[in-house]
């Protein structure tokens, strides 16, 4: 993969109208951006620890580690935490987290386990029916000639959040994209809209998704 096919994959898999409206190159600079934020230091949102655990877990299993980084080996947790609290609405990140919980659930009662302690097989096999099925939405969204109605399934979102935060890693651009130095501009007033306050220390410019 090169950087114009990760940025073609992000444009293809974002979730959300506004997502879908940037420029891919200012997807990228967010990305890169949020990046740069946890590496300093912000504090990344206020999932609580065993939330923390759950999306690490998942976003793991989404991109593990192959022959090149997996999720977790570049940082991608952190910088999806920071982005529901930074660029999601609320109800956006409820759902996420939610949905999480659901996940965890159902790992609890068929495996008597908590979904971070399940190995990647079992983890994969909770998350491979959730993913079929946005698929098929997807698909039949297309026949229809019209986007999904509703907000993005949480699991969309997380997914979207796991392969952006994948491809807009120091590590990734450096290793696998060969795109480092990043290129673009990095507008901090790109964003529109959203939760993030201005001027605050640490976090992405205000904007939204």
């Amino acid at each position: 993969m090169d950087r114009r096919h990760a940025l073609q994959l992000l444009g293809a898999l974002a979730t959300s109208p506004f997502l879908a409206s940037l420029p891919l190159e200012e997807l990228e600079a967010a990305g890169l951006r949020a990046h740069a934020a946890v590496a300093g230091g912000a504090a990344p949102g206020t999932l609580t620890a065993a939330e923390r655990a759950l999306l690490a877990a998942a976003v793991d299993t989404i991109i593990p580690r192959t022959s090149t980084p997996g999720a977790v080996d570049v940082g991608v947790p952190a910088f999806a935490e920071l982005m529901l609290a930074s660029w999601y609405p609320a109800a956006e990140t409820d759902a996420v987290r939610a949905g999480l919980a659901e996940l965890d659930a159902t790992a609890r009662a068929r495996h008597g386990r908590a979904f971070a302690a399940l190995g990647e097989r079992a983890r994969l096999a909770l998350l491979a029916p959730l993913d079929a099925a946005q698929a098929a939405a997807r698909d039949a969204a297309g026949r229809a000639g019209a986007p999904p109605a509703g907000p993005a399934h949480w699991f969309e979102t997380l997914r979207f959040l796991a392969v952006w935060g994948w491809c807009t890693s120091s590590a990734v651009q450096q290793e696998v994209l060969h795109a480092w130095p990043p290129p673009g501009r990095y507008d901090p007033d790109a964003r529109r809209g959203g939760r993030a306050r201005s001027g605050e220390a640490g976090h992405p410019s205000p904007g939204h998704d």
